[in-house]
């Protein structure tokens, strides 16, 4: 399995969040912008501080990070991807916090109904 390429440069996020598309749902906000089909995905996971203390934070970087890793084949290549957690994600389990980010991304169309074969 390939490392999850991140998007770390300042310059980067500031095309995201300026000509980027947005969808949203009640956990979770993802920004996105097209880069080209050839590449690989960049992706960065944020949290605020309102949604608490470091540990929380993490805790629910980690859950996005995992759920995102599970079913990056179905996931469309090329994009800069910015996924920011709401503070109302932070007493969600594993499998709901999977669920919205699907959700998200399906309504993005980053991701297709049916998974490719494997």
């Amino acid at each position: 399995m390939d490392k999850i390429s991140s998007l770390t440069s300042p310059s980067d996020f500031e095309k995201v969040f300026q000509s980027g598309l947005k969808v949203s749902n009640r956990y979770i906000v993802v920004r996105y912008l097209t880069r080209g089909e050839s590449e690989k995905n960049r992706v960065a996971f944020l949290t605020g501080k309102r949604i608490g203390n470091a540990v929380s934070r993490n805790r629910i970087k980690r859950l996005l990070r995992e759920s995102y890793r599970r079913n990056v084949n179905k996931v469309a290549r090329g994009y800069d991807i910015v996924i920011i957690a709401r503070s109302s994600l932070k007493d969600r389990t594993y499998w709901e916090t999977e669920k919205s980010l699907l959700e998200v991304l399906r309504a993005g169309g980053l991701v297709s109904r049916t998974s490719p074969p494997k």
